[in-house]
């Protein structure tokens, strides 16, 4: 059953025979879940987190494939941003500007809203843009990620926008290690945290 709004997914649900709906509550909001159980009156809702969570798990060769042309995408647009900033654009405006380029450039969406966040907002996870502007110099963070026929991507890009200082510049090739590290220990079977105990005693 596929859907891309919740108006299709309430018009697949009222034609389905059975009385029991399974729904990934951790992923669906308590608002529109709500609304849900008010049109969908009579029917039984059941958490089905453990079953869709051991579902995406396993990948079939051709979702492996839309995953890395997800990723392939974001890679060039991470490539083509290098040269894309100018002095005095807002973090909106590099923000609606990634928004534009995937849909008109590359011909797909969006997988969620970008994160753009310049010098001190660069430090907070799930910075929301703001009418902050790019002057000077200083460190330029873009999270963002295409969506490719349902299948999404995930790219963090640091840029420095003018000349880093001696301390930035330390800082980062020394993440740099630490991403090199993360990806030699990337072997089939490992599993993630023992990869993550890597990293944190390197850093």
């Amino acid at each position: 059953m596929e859907f891309s709004n919740e108006k299709q997914l309430i018009a697949l649900l009222k034609k389905s025979l059975g009385r029991k709906i399974a729904l990934n509550f951790a992923a669906y909001p308590v608002r529109n879940f709500e609304s849900l159980k008010k049109l969908m009156k009579g029917r039984k809702f059941v958490d089905a987190f453990e079953t869709f969570a051991g579902l995406r798990s396993k990948k079939f060769p051709e979702e492996v494939e839309k995953i890395k042309e997800a990723c392939r995408i974001s890679e060039m647009a991470a490539d083509y941003f290098e040269n894309f900033f100018r002095q005095g654009m807002t973090e909106i405006e590099v923000s609606e500007r990634i928004k534009d380029f995937f849909t008109k450039r590359m011909n797909c969406s969006i997988s969620f809203e970008p994160i753009v966040a310049f010098r001190e907002n660069s430090s907070i996870p799930h910075h929301e843009c703001s009418r902050r502007r790019i002057e000077g110099n200083g460190v330029l963070l873009l999270d963002f990620g295409a969506k490719f026929q349902g299948y999404c991507s995930d790219i963090s890009r640091t840029y420095f926008i003018g000349k880093p200082s001696e301390e930035i510049s330390q800082t980062y090739h020394f993440v740099f290690e630490a991403k090199k590290l993360a990806e030699s220990l990337l072997i089939p079977g490992e599993s993630a945290g023992k990869i993550a105990s890597e990293i944190d005693s390197f850093l």
